[in-house]
């Protein structure tokens, strides 16, 4: 079993209601941080997972109806924040990328995608669907914003359900099934349904011995999960799939409880951020 090494970086940052995520959370405005992982292979290189905020979201959202996303959700990223930036005080080449693993297609998570122009991308197909199919004002309404998506992607993608199925280990109990993404039961993608159309996270063993499980948006803070906090009733008329949600939440809280060891990695938890992320 191959043991990755990897590291958190924050890629700006929206401003939301904090209740809107957490319902046993007050009504303030806080910080949802957009985290990118990057991990170590033996074979591939740099595997990305998920692009966090980029320019090319502002660029993206200077007109309408667009721009009512960043009107809504107030965003700020830092000249120092973004990725190629971080990338160089890191010492990484983004040509020695060689996969991008996207969580699903919110702005949030895609806007960096442009970086890597020569890299694999995996991702769910429903979801590609879905971004192709609608209008620029029904993909906002879903938080997609469709000229994210760069020339020729559907080329370079890669779908999940594409890669072999295989049994999860234990330690990831109860989930039971995956997909082993390049075939040497090192990264494993994880259907998580609820929050947007084919939401997959990333399990991972470590070079510390312990599995990490980057869940994305399946909830937005590590205290939601640990105590099965769900979001504000409100929050249910914008997910994909309101049902799914807290089962996909029950389930996490469960493994929490299951495996105490394993990480798991939310991707807008300031409380993670601030556990994870190393300033260079």
């Amino acid at each position: 079993m191959k043991r990755l090494s990897f590291q958190a970086i924050k890629c700006g940052h929206c401003t939301q209601i904090e209740r809107l995520t957490n319902r046993a959370a007050p009504w303030r405005c806080c910080q949802f941080p957009a985290l990118v992982t990057v991990i170590e292979h033996p074979t591939l290189g740099f595997v990305v997972f998920d692009t966090g905020y980029a320019p090319a979201f502002f660029e993206a959202t200077q007109n309408w109806p667009e721009r009512a996303h960043k009107i809504i959700t107030p965003v700020r990223l830092n000249d120092d924040e973004n990725l190629q930036s971080q990338f160089v005080k890191r010492g990484i080449n983004h040509e020695d990328v060689g996969a991008v693993i996207l969580s699903h297609f919110h702005a949030d998570h895609l806007s960096g995608i442009g970086y890597f122009p020569n890299a694999a991308i995996y991702c769910a197909k429903d979801g590609l669907d879905q971004i192709n199919s609608l209008s620029r004002f029904g993909a906002l309404r879903r938080g997609l914003i469709k000229s994210l998506l760069p020339v020729g992607f559907e080329n370079r993608a890669q779908f999940f359900t594409d890669c072999p199925t295989t049994t999860l280990p234990k330690a990831l109990s109860p989930f039971e099934s995956g997909y082993d993404l390049l075939g040497d039961a090192s990264l494993f993608a994880i259907p998580l349904p609820g929050h947007a159309c084919g939401q997959y996270g990333l399990a991972f063993l470590d070079s510390n011995d312990r599995y990490v499980f980057l869940i994305a948006d399946a909830a937005w803070s590590i205290d939601a999960v640990m105590n099965f906090h769900l979001p504000a009733r409100l929050t249910n008329l914008m997910l994909h799939h309101g049902k799914s949600y807290p089962k996909t939440l029950w389930a996490l809280h469960e493994l929490s409880k299951n495996a105490p060891d394993t990480l798991i990695i939310p991707t807008h938890c300031d409380t993670t951020q601030k556990q994870l992320v190393q300033n260079v």
